[in-house]
């Protein structure tokens, strides 16, 4: 018999509550958390730069904020590219902000390779833009109005539909961190010795 989503839930919160959950705050954990969780707002990097000059050495929090950074200078491939060094906690995070990513990198690309003759290679995105696949990468150019052949994406920039609603993810989250409820639930910094 199918258990009900209440039933999953509940289940779920007898789970976390039988944890023995260290109850203090981590707090670079939750500095960089704060960063990518507003990754269109100024204010956590303000708040990242009157931090103290130790806490700003660590690299998950350097890390953090050079991802929200490059997110400002619209440098899509150093965000991506930074994504898989992230830590299991930071990296779920930031992957929900991976489809607004995504759209914009499109937008600029849009721009940027503006040809109704030339084409780019969908392996190239799956590369750039963290995509799951290239047929991944195909459909969500065809999502935007962009021209697809051959498994290459034509960036035409009149094509791109800026008013389309942002694509969802066709795959769940990757656990290639491997992560269980309890990892995530009682994940630390100091966790992170072995694994940047």
């Amino acid at each position: 018999m199918m258990q009900s989503n209440d039933d999953k839930i509940d289940d779920l919160i007898m789970n976390l509550s039988s944890l023995d959950i260290d109850k203090t705050c981590d707090r670079i954990l939750m500095e960089s958390l704060y960063i990518l969780c507003n990754l269109n707002d100024i204010h956590p990097l303000l708040r990242y730069l009157n931090l103290p000059k130790d806490m700003k050495r660590n690299q998950t929090l350097n890390l953090a904020y050079k991802i929200a950074i490059a997110n400002i200078k619209g440098d899509f491939i150093n965000i991506c590219r930074h994504i898989n060094n992230l830590c299991p906690l930071t990296y779920y995070a930031m992957y929900l902000y991976l489809p607004e990513i995504q759209k914009h990198a499109l937008q600029v690309l849009s721009h940027a390779y503006n040809s109704k003759l030339l084409m780019v290679p969908s392996d190239v995105l799956q590369s750039w833009l963290c995509f799951g696949s290239r047929d991944e990468a195909l459909s969500v150019c065809r999502h935007y109005g962009l021209e697809t052949a051959e498994n290459a994406v034509k960036f035409v920039k009149t094509n791109f539909k800026k008013e389309t609603p942002i694509h969802h993810l066709q795959r769940t989250i990757p656990n290639e961190k491997n992560l269980s409820v309890e990892d995530i639930f009682t994940y630390h910094s100091e966790n992170l010795k072995g694994e940047l």
